[in-house]
């Protein structure tokens, strides 16, 4: 039946057992009462960065502090990172998994040599290419009914590339700054979801949205700045913590939005 379904190109959806299910959740330490999230994505997309922005923590370089999550180093094959909220009052412990990229495993087994179906939410990070491993995971996530949000990181690179190339272009010529970024920020995330869209469809899974973020601004929002070159982080937030009325937050100039011990407004763009 698999190599029957892989020839159909589909991927095989293996049930762990409950052995296999009860070793996942010893292997990474979970704790009742904890939100355990999985950041999932290839190497060198950002994961690092991305876990330590969303915690509120700067890529801050310090053997002696294990709460920030080593950054710009090459991942280690098999090695996941295991990071709790530094603050007591969000029961949210984030894990570094390792790329499918550093370990020879097919796509559709790294889901579950990975035990990625202990965790309570997944995340999966890209940066230029959405790849066969990311819709796997996707797949999975479905069929196990774990909650995933797609992001997409380094988008403010991604915009200013955009930029540029719309400068290049007679009908933006006298675009102001602000315009051309905001011409080229709503390219991205249209482009982005588009995408992503057509690849979900190809194997039969609904679209999702695709959240367009930046490191930088992320982290600007948990240290309670007010950053106006937002992209999608307040509608990441918001939808992480299942807050209502997220999906219209672009509609509005001021989006109010509240965490734990964080309650600031954010200016859209």
């Amino acid at each position: 039946e698999k190599a029957e379904r892989l020839r159909n190109g589909l991927t095989p959806i293996v049930q762990p057992t409950a052995a296999q299910r009860l070793e996942a959740k010893k292997r990474y330490r979970h704790q009742d009462g904890l939100i355990h999230i999985a950041v999932a994505g290839g190497s060198g997309t950002g994961k690092s960065s991305f876990i330590n922005a969303i915690r509120g923590l700067g890529n801050r370089s310090s053997s002696n502090d294990p709460c920030i999550a080593a950054t710009g180093v090459a991942e280690t094959t098999g090695i996941f990172g295991r990071y709790p909220d530094p603050n007591p009052d969000r029961p949210y412990v984030w894990y570094d998994i390792p790329g499918a990229g550093t370990l020879n495993v097919p796509d559709w087994q790294y889901f579950n040599d990975q035990g990625l179906y202990t965790f309570d939410r997944i995340i999966v990070l890209f940066d230029i290419r959405f790849t066969a491993t990311d819709i796997a995971i996707l797949r999975h996530c479905a069929h196990f009914s774990i909650p995933s949000y797609i992001v997409r990181s380094k988008s403010t690179t991604h915009i200013r590339n955009i930029m540029d190339e719309l400068r290049e272009e007679d009908q933006y010529e006298y675009d102001s700054e602000e315009g051309l970024r905001n011409r080229a920020r709503n390219k991205l995330i249209a482009d982005t979801n588009g995408t992503v869209a057509h690849n979900l469809g190809r194997v039969g899974l609904s679209s999702q949205r695709v959240y367009c973020i930046d490191r930088a601004i992320l982290l600007k929002c948990f240290s309670g700045k007010r950053p106006k070159d937002t992209i999608d982080e307040v509608l990441l937030i918001n939808s992480m913590w299942d807050k209502g009325g997220a999906s219209d937050a672009n509609r509005y100039c001021f989006l109010q939005f509240d965490l734990p011990d964080l309650t600031f407004e954010i200016c859209s763009p």
